[in-house]
């Protein structure tokens, strides 16, 4: 018996056994599956007995449990009722049973931990930032900024399982800031004028704190302020609270200064766009861990990092897409070379072909362009109209042009919404002048060789 059951309760338990083989036409049978009947558990009323199998638990089911349970009752007027479970069941009950009691984990993903996260000069910062969080070094609150498709989830959740993992006594929660609005909004609107305050009891219990893409709740002043109030018990409290933001906190709109200056006062990072070669890095590791059975040749693989450097979401999205096509048309061990998976990521339709209908990922052909001239990525791209900034545009325009065949809408968006016209006008210029500069045909030549 797992539990101290009171004595007078198997007595009367043994007495029941006796009376009901007195009863029984085949006692050899009886002997088997129902003496062999024992206590497992009393809760409230109902005490859990344990049969030797699934078989003999049915067969007591059927055809003993109305006298087990009459018999049972009827030394001293009890109301006590019966559950039966088979061994196999009473095992999977017992080593639930037997787990350390942990606080309450809400929302982690526990797939996504340290242990798998590709760590790169882009992401280091934060990276050591969110290790720390089962340190005194830790600071919060910590806020991280990064793109879209740049890893900030998969961080957030890592930081959840490493406090998991060294304090599984705490409580920990991961939610979006859409769920979390959700959550807040439905509160308001409700008849329940109470549940404003148990969403305030339930923040104020966790440990840590975990919150992403904060800047949709840009504007959304009574969420806002409620925050304000979860934010400032945590502070308060010396509990943890991690953000994430798609823009740095200065950029973010429609949130008012005191929350932005809370913001501020933890650490404030910012995770940059990957390399090639840290994409590369990703996308190996992400074939170990899915499988052992396929091989991509260097340049399938040096292929799928440029079309990802700015989105490792879209990245994991490509690796699946040929693994799927490669689990239904090739064989086991098979290499996947660069004209299989350009085959499978060829666009499939127009959003696609306006999105992805071009092999390498167009900013890093702007990056290439830029540092030959030695100006800055983020002018080039703006309207601004300095007469050193003219001719690296122009080239840009050219190369994604006629060496990508990026349609001039295409190109235009990335310089800041530049139209057709000006587009094809710049692509026109260089074309003049390449035909009698040779320094410019040779920059534009050696830029081809980079890629």
């Amino acid at each position: 018996m797992d539990k101290q059951i009171p004595q007078k309760l198997s007595q009367n338990f043994d007495s029941t056994l006796s009376a009901l083989r007195e009863k029984s036409t085949n006692k050899e049978f009886f002997d088997k599956f129902v003496a062999t009947l024992k206590i497992k558990d009393l809760s409230g009323n109902v005490i859990t007995v344990v049969a030797k199998n699934t078989f003999a638990k049915q067969v007591i089911i059927n055809d003993f449990l109305t006298d087990l349970t009459q018999t049972f009752n009827s030394y001293e007027n009890t109301n006590y009722e019966f559950k039966v479970v088979s061994e196999n069941e009473n095992k999977v009950i017992t080593t639930k049973m037997d787990y350390k009691p942990i606080g309450r984990v809400i929302g982690i993903n526990k797939d996504y931990t340290f242990d798998n996260l590709v760590v790169g000069p882009f992401n280091n910062s934060a990276y050591l930032a969110g290790k720390q969080i089962t340190t005194d070094h830790f600071i919060s609150p910590l806020f991280i900024s990064a793109n879209v498709g740049l890893g900030k989830t998969h961080l957030l959740h890592a930081i959840g399982n490493e406090f998991i993992k060294v304090f599984p006594d705490k409580s920990v929660k991961y939610i979006s800031s859409d769920d979390f609005s959700r959550q807040i909004y439905n509160a308001l609107i409700s008849d329940d004028k109470t549940l404003i305050e148990k969403i305030k009891d339930e923040y104020f219990g966790y440990d840590l704190l975990l919150i992403d893409d904060i800047q949709i709740l840009s504007g959304r002043t009574k969420i806002n302020e409620l925050l304000f109030v979860i934010f400032n018990n945590a502070i308060k409290n010396k509990k943890y609270i991690v953000f994430t933001s798609d823009k740095n906190i200065d950029l973010l709109v429609g949130f008012e200064d005191r929350m932005k200056s809370r913001f501020h006062s933890g650490i404030t990072l910012t995770i940059q766009k990957p390399d090639v070669e840290n994409v590369v890095e990703i996308i190996n590791k992400k074939v170990d861990e899915s499988n052992k059975v396929y091989t991509f040749s260097p340049d399938a693989v040096s292929f799928i990092a440029r079309r990802n450097t700015n989105d490792i979401r879209r990245l994991i999205g490509d690796i699946n897409q040929i693994f799927f096509f490669a689990a239904n048309n090739l064989t086991k061990y098979s290499v996947i070379d660069l004209n299989t998976v350009r085959s499978i990521l060829a666009p499939s339709n127009q959003e696609e072909i306006n999105l992805f209908g071009y092999d390498m990922d167009p900013n890093i052909i702007i990056e290439q362009v830029c540092n030959s001239y030695g100006v800055k990525v983020d002018m080039v791209k703006s309207k601004s109209k300095l007469k050193y900034l003219i001719t690296p545009r122009n080239v840009c325009m050219y190369v994604l042009r006629n060496k990508f065949n990026m349609t001039y809408s295409q190109i235009g968006q990335l310089f800041s919404g530049r139209d057709h016209s000006t587009v094809m006008s710049a692509i026109e210029k260089v074309e003049k002048v390449i035909k009698s500069d040779p320094d410019l045909n040779m920059t534009i030549e050696n830029i081809y060789k980079k890629m």
